[in-house]
């Protein structure tokens, strides 16, 4: 099972992708075109992320005997509802709040029209999302400045924090970071991450592969 950016299909005119099947192939795994297939977190669970990922199923030719893999399937959901995942109105720390005077706080406070909508900034341009969605979290965030999605309260405009970024990839309630980890390197770690309920459907799919038409080892 491999995950990345749906963007790895096209880079370099398409060669990042061929050179990857190439070497899957070469590995002694079934790998056909349907193998393939870009999953929304938005669409397939309650998560309200709006975070599409391309992900690639391969099996080994010693123990099956073709590649056939069926992903879980687009489901009609409830809206969403960022309030379970986000405090709006919660009491956090004065680090993840922006100074008024700053440069970014200017700019997303002109734009702010939903106290209750998840704001970040593109190429200097604010983005609004529509009620109850949230943008794609990135390993970005991890970067500083401007990358990481912003929250307008009574208070003032502040950052998500780890916390919520971990509970909108659909991490427990109760997981935490080590403490030696950075701030930083946290939000790294979360961007980077598989979203844990696609990982649960994908599991289930692998499992009755497995179960069905796996040769005896």
């Amino acid at each position: 099972m491999l995950e990345n950016a749906p963007f790895i299909r096209y880079g370099e005119g398409g060669a990042w992708f061929l050179e990857l099947e190439t070497a899957i192939k070469r590995a002694g795994y079934w790998f056909r075109p349907d193998n393939c297939r870009e999953l929304s977190a938005f669409a397939l669970t309650s998560l309200p992320q709006q975070r599409v990922r391309l992900f690639m199923v391969a099996f080994s030719t010693q123990h099956f005997s073709n590649g056939r893999f069926s992903f879980p399937e687009e489901r009609n959901l409830e809206p969403k509802d960022l309030s379970r995942y986000i405090g709006f109105d919660a009491d956090v720390s004065d680090d993840y709040y922006l100074h008024g005077e700053n440069r970014y706080a200017k700019m997303i406070s002109e734009a702010v029209l939903d106290k209750k909508c998840v704001y970040q900034l593109r190429k200097y341009q604010v983005r609004a999302k529509a009620p109850g969605v949230c943008p794609t979290l990135t390993a970005n965030m991890g970067l500083g400045g401007h990358n990481v999605p912003f929250i307008m309260n009574t208070r003032g405009l502040r950052k998500l924090t780890e916390q919520e970024c971990l509970k909108l990839q659909g991490f427990p309630d109760d997981f935490a970071f080590p403490s030696n980890v950075p701030r930083t390197k946290r939000y790294t770690q979360v961007g980077n991450a598989v979203t844990v309920p696609i990982a649960r459907l994908l599991a289930a799919k692998v499992s009755d592969k497995l179960t069905r038409e796996a040769f005896d080892v």
